[in-house]
């Protein structure tokens, strides 16, 4: 055993003398990619208060509340991860936006759904097929997409949206009231007091398309 460990450990030598040799090599630097670089935004004003569009370097768009960055969940983005503003950004969309929250009907079919999981682009693009001054609650949403039980997963996939208004999560509601579905009262938090403004403006839209 003993001139077989000895054979052994020679063999492992002559092998390893290449691989210390390797491993001894000078290594480039990694390149550090910036989270930042080519990410654009604009912040706006609109009915119901500043919004920011962000547009990246592969063309996806992510939009929000300025005063929810900091929040968790949504687009998970910060100040710090804006990117270069630009402030006259996406102006066809900031405009549709703008229309949209006066309860206008616009469309934003020319805007690709974000990335996601399989289940949230799922629940996001059914949610997108919701008409203005329409409303479905989470388990409605959950039967919609086939998976009945899942209200909570869907509201967790409506927190996470990265693209409020064009996906219109203030569309989605808790059974019987238009908070969020971690149990908000409608008008106890900025988020349901937005949701409230804006299915309200949608529906005075309606009506008076409808009376007139």
């Amino acid at each position: 055993l003993l001139g077989r460990a000895r054979v052994y450990r020679h063999r492992i030598g002559i092998r390893g003398h290449g691989i210390d040799r390797l491993w001894s090599m000078p290594t480039r630097p990694r390149q550090r990619r910036d989270a930042c670089t080519g990410v654009r935004h604009r912040m706006f004003e609109t009915p119901t208060g500043a919004f920011y569009v962000v547009l990246d370097a592969d063309g996806m768009i992510e939009a929000g509340w300025r005063d929810m960055l900091r929040d968790f969940g949504g687009t998970g983005r910060t100040h710090d991860s804006l990117g270069e503003e630009v402030p006259g950004l996406l102006p066809d969309l900031c405009a549709r936006i703008i229309l949209a929250m006066d309860g206008r009907r616009v469309d934003f079919d020319d805007v690709p759904t974000p990335s996601g999981t399989g289940f949230q682009r799922t629940v996001w693009n059914v949610t997108r097929g919701i008409g203005p001054g329409s409303t479905a609650t989470y388990g409605e949403l959950a039967a919609r997409i086939g998976r009945p039980g899942a209200a909570r997963a869907v509201g967790q996939a409506m927190r996470r949206n990265r693209l409020p208004m064009v996906i219109p999560c203030h569309r989605i509601i808790g059974a019987g009231d238009s908070g969020g579905f971690g149990g908000e009262r409608a008008g106890t938090s900025r988020w349901t007091t937005i949701k409230t403004a804006l299915l309200a403006a949608e529906r005075d839209g309606r009506a008076q398309k409808s009376s007139g």
